[in-house]
């Protein structure tokens, strides 16, 4: 297996949730690198198998060290949160829909979850979700947007 920048990015943001000391979370992290490794015909054997021949380099940063400073940008800067459900335009929920749907970070009962919302969306534009729909979309485009993912 060839840890890809993109895999490798995706494996990046999920590690760290390792040393969490709730135990569900662990869990948790370790199907979801489960999915991801899955994701690209890959699995922990192979994982492993970077780690020792040296395809993966690691890093040991001090914590305590000074963070340099940002360079300014014209761009916009990301948002630092996930947007909410009530707040995003019809094509903005389509296209968090539509990456939760595809997603190997999210459960598959979320992305079956994601996906028919996303067809009921299609079918009427405007037929208004129930405050639990509205949650779940709120908690699952939260996880998509905490694992990197952006429309």
């Amino acid at each position: 297996m060839t840890l890809t920048p993109a895999i490798a990015n995706k494996l990046a943001a999920i590690l760290p949730r390792l040393a969490s000391n709730h135990d569900g979370e662990v869990v948790a992290t370790a199907r979801a690198i489960d999915r991801t490794l899955k994701s690209v015909g890959a699995d922990w054997h192979d994982l492993t198998e970077a780690f020792t021949r040296g395809a993966a380099v690691i890093i040991i940063r001090d914590r305590k060290a000074a963070k340099p400073e940002p360079k300014p940008s014209s761009r916009k800067p990301p948002p630092r949160s996930a947007p909410s459900w009530d707040s995003l335009s019809l094509a903005g929920r389509i296209a968090w829909l539509t990456i939760c749907a595809e997603k190997a970070c999210l459960s598959p009962w979320e992305q079956s979850f994601a996906e028919s919302i996303l067809v009921s969306l299609r079918d009427d534009p405007y037929r208004p979700l129930s405050p639990k729909q509205k949650g779940i979309c709120d908690r699952i485009i939260r996880s998509a947007f905490n694992f990197g993912f952006r429309p």
